[in-house]
């Protein structure tokens, strides 16, 4: 991971600040967004980021979770650090009466192996010269080029319940590859016509964006892998 920008438009609609912890050299980056009264983002991303690191160089460490087969090591340690986030803020703040839930996305490598991990309305693109863009999550399950005409609410947050299910993906990259997040819109698939150096362009991106429906707020982020 070479470096990280990320893009804010706030249109008629308020939604949270988005938290970023980018660690080089853990090669890890994780994105949240608090929705209540407190914000559990420090806590989270902490707690990630410890696990990460006790595990990502000893895969057959032992977890509080029961690992799944079919699942690559990193997307294991991956979905463990999840799992255990969402059960802290479950018990330090929700236990009881709601009062924070986090939207977050979290994306780890390891050699050439890329790993998303998320909870929330996320949309991310793997983009490479040499091949066509891979969309590698959306927001609601289906690719459209239409935006939303509503506030953009998550339906899923991580901390509401003792028990969440995060989205998890796994897909090799090359070097340079670049890796797009957007919060709340789906990603404009349209905007992936262009040659490599427009649809990589971070600012052309959010006014592509904006232009679409310029009353719905989004985040995006770009990370060069």
């Amino acid at each position: 991971m070479k470096n990280f920008t990320q893009h804010n438009y706030r249109g008629n609609f308020a939604i949270p600040k988005a938290d970023v912890l980018f660690d080089k050299d853990l090669k890890l980056i994780t994105i949240g967004f608090s929705w209540g009264e407190i914000n559990p983002f420090q806590e989270v991303s902490e707690t990630i980021s410890n696990y990460f690191s006790a595990s990502k160089n000893d895969f057959e460490s032992t977890s509080p979770f029961d690992k799944i087969p079919s699942l690559s090591p990193l997307t294991n340690i991956m979905r463990t650090s999840l799992l255990i986030s969402n059960e802290k803020i479950y018990r330090a703040h929700n236990k009881q009466s709601y009062v924070s839930g986090l939207e977050l996305i979290s994306i780890g490598i390891s050699g050439h192996e890329l790993v998303i991990g998320q909870i929330g309305s996320f949309s991310t693109v793997l983009i490479n010269k040499a091949f066509d863009p891979i969309i590698l999550t959306s927001s609601s399950g289906v690719v459209t080029n239409d935006l939303a005409s509503q506030p953009p609410i998550p339906l899923n947050l991580m901390g509401t319940d003792n028990i969440c299910y995060p989205q998890l993906t796994s897909v090799r990259f090359e070097p340079d590859d670049q890796l797009f997040v957007t919060a709340g819109p789906q990603f404009p698939t349209t905007f992936l016509n262009h040659n490599f150096k427009i649809k990589t362009d971070l600012s052309l991106l959010a006014t592509e964006l904006s232009n679409r429906n310029s009353q719905i707020p989004f985040w995006i982020g770009n990370c060069s892998l």
